[in-house]
């Protein structure tokens, strides 16, 4: 907050520098007033006198030119002062002289750099700055902050290059602001990252496109933190109508629970079923996929910020069965009242999948009966332990480990390494063991401005608005991929990225079904032969053709389901026109067959551009191929 001090740890050694530097100072300052006063005091008589010689002790003893000579006795004060004042007087010209050569260096160097400019919570937005120090020597790394706010770790900072920066966001458009904006090319960033979101991030936000609207030239992607669906939303609503800005959301919950269910030590989507070998009959009928892949049943301990965005995300990486959604078991003290707080925007979540809740801590004796008797009828496939007490977890999983015999299990802790030792003894005794959360693993680059998944949302949209005009007989978008991603809503672009995030599930189905012989032997020559199968058919024809075949109906109708399930979670609801305000949607319809049977029919065409799209390669699918 403006005026507010910040504190953030960055390390002892810069602590006990400062420390060690004032000691010399203050021992150089006494030594050298008592020793002046034993030297001075006898051959003084007068007052003025008195003080002016030793005024004059004093700078002389920090200036290397003490009034005693070395070579000639002086009271021991006096002989301690010749030599540590000196050395406060080098301490302090090194330190000068090091923010001057700093200043220099990046005044220098920061001309022909690109620009990251970084605002808002300190607490995430400096570890993610120090973790960006160094990357890239044609970035600079830019820290707005309100004016009047003191940060601790701002000497580090500028240390490691990176310039930390007094912004007035109550007057934007004062001249101390411009002269930044002028010095600094603010206006030609390549990404800004907004830490802490909120009202008060949204409002510096705000103010920074006051100033830089009149000389962009194009909006600078930027990333802005929020917890909430609803808050995002009315963000949304309010930064539609800024120049400066293509804003993207994240949420550092979500990001952790993405860190774990795309870590191939977590495969959530990874049923049973899908390591089973198939056969032929298994592609005979939906019927029989279905059948064959079964469905996750997720086991989720702990259902705070945490436990909540990791099943948000699980509900679209977990939907590999159009015909069995997921299953969920969730144990917490408070399960009833957050999962309350968790469903009360969402109007029909019973078709989103099946949550069983266990009011339990996770140390209640009665808890594994409980869960033992959900297992005995749908064993749990996966668990994660989303508890903020970490040890505690530890101990929960080893006290629930033969509920969950051979399954993958997650522990949940923001620091792996104050529990790696329980960690390692879990595993011994046979845990499937990922720890996930670390603030190292997310507060990055590759995290936060999530590059590669956006240049495959993008290629994504770009093929589906390509696709879509082709079969309705439209011209074709002529922007790049990029403006029509700007061009986008909130809504659209998570849309577009969830569905990114969904083609590993896919993949899986995919590489199964390549598995069972027969036809085209990888995932790719699959997807050109449905292509090619499709190609030259007016779209009545191509559903038609994708009916008929029960694996693309299969997939087909899997799709359906995610997208079904992604607007479910935001409060959608089925109505016979389309609404975005009132968040109605007339292809919300569950039942496949009324679908296929129904007015909808021909945009079962869009479900399968999803398809095709995973079983392009990660370079098409990036649009580099």
């Amino acid at each position: 907050m403006t005026n507010a001090k910040q504190t953030t740890h960055t390390g002892a050694w810069p602590f006990i520098r400062r420390r060690l530097r004032l000691l010399i100072y203050l021992v150089g300052i006494v030594l050298s007033l008592v020793g002046s006063y034993q030297v001075v005091r006898p051959q003084t008589v007068g007052a003025w006198e008195f003080v002016t010689n030793m005024v004059n002790s004093v700078i002389k003893l920090f200036m290397f030119a003490p009034i005693v000579p070395i070579s000639e006795v002086a009271p021991p004060a006096f002989e301690l002062a010749t030599w540590i004042a000196p050395l406060g007087t080098v301490l302090g010209f090194f330190q000068v002289f090091t923010r001057i050569w700093l200043g220099l260096r990046q005044w220098l160097r920061h001309e022909r750099r690109r620009h990251l400019v970084v605002l808002g919570d300190p607490v995430s937005a400096v570890p993610f700055l120090l973790t960006l120090a160094g990357d890239d020597p044609a970035e600079r790394l830019l820290y707005l902050l309100p004016s009047g706010t003191v940060l601790e770790a701002a000497e580090d900072l500028e240390k490691r290059g990176i310039r930390v920066l007094s912004f007035d966001f109550d007057h934007p458009g004062c001249y101390e602001n411009e002269m930044l904006r002028r010095r600094y090319r603010l206006h030609e960033s390549f990404a800004i990252v907004c830490f802490g979101g909120g009202p008060q991030g949204l409002g510096r936000l705000g103010a920074l496109d006051l100033l830089l609207a009149a000389t962009i030239s194009e909006p600078i992607p930027t990333h802005v933190e929020s917890r909430s669906l609803g808050a995002r939303e009315l963000i949304a609503w309010q930064t539609a109508g800024w120049k400066s800005f293509d804003v993207q959301f994240f949420d550092l919950n979500e990001l952790r629970a993405l860190e774990l269910l795309q870590s191939e030590h977590f495969p959530l989507h990874c049923t049973p079923g899908l390591e089973r070998d198939w056969s032929a009959d298994t592609l005979s009928s939906e019927a029989a996929l279905a059948e064959a892949i079964g469905r996750p049943h997720l086991l989720i301990v702990g259902f705070g910020e945490l436990g909540q965005a990791l099943l948000r995300q699980a509900v679209n990486l977990g939907t590999v069965n159009p015909r069995q959604p997921l299953a969920v078991s969730i144990v917490d003290r408070e399960a009833g009242q957050n999962f309350d707080f968790f469903t009360a925007d969402i109007a029909v979540f019973e078709r989103v999948c099946e949550v069983e809740l266990l009011n339990y801590d996770v140390r209640a004796a009665g808890l594994p009966a409980e869960l033992e008797r959900i297992a005995a009828a749908r064993p749990f496939t996966a668990a994660a332990f989303c508890l903020p007490d970490s040890e505690i977890a530890v101990l929960g999983c080893e006290r629930l480990r033969p509920l969950l015999q051979d399954r993958p299990i997650a522990i949940a802790s923001r620091r792996p390494d104050d529990i790696k030792i329980l960690a390692a003894a879990l595993e011994k005794r046979g845990a499937r063991l990922t720890l996930f959360g670390s603030d190292s693993k997310i507060l990055n680059r590759s995290v936060i401005l999530n590059d590669s998944m956006i240049e495959q949302a993008q290629a994504f949209n770009a093929r589906y608005n390509r696709t879509a005009a082709l079969l309705s007989g439209a011209v074709p978008d002529a922007r790049s991929p990029r403006q029509q991603w700007q061009a986008l809503g909130m809504l659209a672009k998570e849309s577009s990225v969830a569905q990114t995030l969904h083609r590993q599930v896919k993949r899986a189905i995919l590489e199964r079904i390549v598995s069972v012989g027969g036809g085209p032997s990888t995932v790719e020559e699959l997807g050109q032969s449905w292509s090619r199968a499709l190609d030259g058919l007016d779209i009545a024809a191509q559903v038609s053709l994708i009916e008929r075949d029960p694996v693309m109906n299969f997939l087909t109708e899997l799709e359906h389901r995610r997208w079904n399930n992604f607007h479910y979670l935001r409060g959608f609801r089925f109505a016979e026109t389309k609404d975005w305000i009132a968040k109605t949607h007339d292809c919300l319809i569950d039942d496949w067959d009324d679908f296929l049977s129904g007015p909808q029919r021909e945009k079962a065409i869009y479900d399968f551009i999803s398809v095709l799209a995973a079983s392009e390669s990660e370079e098409t699918a990036s649009g580099l191929g």
